[in-house]
């Protein structure tokens, strides 16, 4: 049997873990922290528990591409809970609350309502998501046509570029990327093919892990050890040997040696490098292209616990948007971005409607 190490275990490492290990390998996942799971992990204040990433998931529905995925990786069982299809996300902005539905003529009647004019245009924006979800066979698990203007142009151009053309009003061009904090974009950077992709992603359907994602950590360990498998914590990995032409295991920080066939990353690239500083598989050049890649943009979370019974149960995400100096912030910013509140409320494990972690307007929020 083949040796297979991976090194991280967030969902990307303990997901290959499981597909390597059901084909026949050997699996060792090592992790550096205390827990396993990255953005899938939870921590408990004041009796209530809090996810630190994945907040919410999209297209689960029977027959949709992650009901496939959840399947084959063992995760059928998850308890999810649907958020509100009439309004799975609420952008509230220049003084308006403008809400996305599920669904192609609901998502455009909704908004529509709010920009009559639009309407035409709305329904031309949404046949250009489809379009380019559509063409995506990795995006939507289904044989796709290739499509050499849909797998080029929308890859190139950026998402303001594309909306701008798409849609004449600039409120509404605003609204319609108001979530791009679930995908750190940024102005005349981020292909509208990413954005396509997620907003078809969620717009099929949108659901809440109920009792908080790291369950999903916990079933994929779980499937690893079916199959002979193991997660290692506190095991940061310091070097990977290899020898003249391919990897053959890794050290860790205790000086501990793992053998292995086949080592895979599922970590950060400039710390796969510093793991390869003494071999010459890597060539200069390569490496030091990986090293000037610029990281993508950053956030900091604040989490909230309200007293019982004073905030209703929200089941939908919120957007807020703050107003600065020069009146309200782009949505898709330069580098400095705009102040943006998120509340991502989490689905008690018992009691789906049960008050959580939520927020109703932004006043509420910007006190905070």
């Amino acid at each position: 049997m083949n040796k297979c190490i991976i090194i991280g275990s967030g969902l990307g490492g303990l997901s290959c873990g499981v597909i390597l290990a059901r084909n026949g390998y050997q699996v060792t996942v090592l992790e550096q922290g205390t827990q396993p799971g990255g953005c899938l992990q939870c921590f408990k204040r004041g009796g209530a528990k809090f996810e630190t990433g994945m907040h919410f998931i999209g297209s689960a529905d029977e027959g949709q591409t992650l009901h496939y995925l959840l399947h084959y990786l063992g995760l059928e069982t998850i308890p999810l809970t649907r958020l509100d299809t009439s309004e799975y996300d609420v952008i509230s902005l220049a003084g308006g609350q403008f809400k996305l539905a599920n669904g192609h003529e609901a998502f455009v009647e909704t908004l529509a309502k709010d920009f009559p004019h639009e309407k035409d245009n709305l329904h031309n924006y949404f046949s250009l998501i489809e379009q380019i979800s559509g063409a995506s066979s990795l995006h939507s698990l289904r044989h796709a046509e290739n499509n050499p203007l849909l797998n080029t142009e929308y890859q190139i151009r950026s998402i303001d570029d594309i909306i701008g053309t798409l849609i004449n009003d600039p409120l509404l061009c605003k609204v319609l990327v108001g979530n791009l904090p679930l995908y750190a974009a940024e102005r005349g950077k981020t292909p509208f093919s990413t954005h396509a992709f997620i907003t078809d992603f969620y717009n099929q359907s949108a659901f809440r892990i109920a009792g908080g994602s790291d369950i999903i950590t916990k079933l994929l360990i779980e499937n690893i050890e079916k199959q002979g498998g193991r997660v290692l914590t506190r095991k940061k990995v310091t070097k990977i040997l290899c020898d003249n032409t391919k990897a053959t295991g890794v050290v860790t920080a205790d000086e501990n040696c793992y053998e292995a066939d086949l080592v895979i990353s599922a970590v950060h690239p400039n710390r796969l490098l510093e793991m390869l500083t003494d071999n010459t598989l890597i060539r200069p050049a390569y490496r030091k292209r990986i090293l000037s890649v610029p990281n993508t943009v950053g956030g900091f979370a604040v989490y909230m616990k309200f007293k019982s019974q004073t905030v209703p149960y929200l089941n939908h995400n919120f957007y807020g948007y703050m107003a600065i100096r020069r009146g309200i912030a782009n949505i898709i910013p330069p580098q400095s971005g705009p102040k943006v509140i998120c509340i991502c409320t989490c689905a008690h494990p018992n009691n789906p409607e049960r008050i959580k972690t939520t927020c109703r307007n932004m006043p509420n929020v910007a006190s905070f």
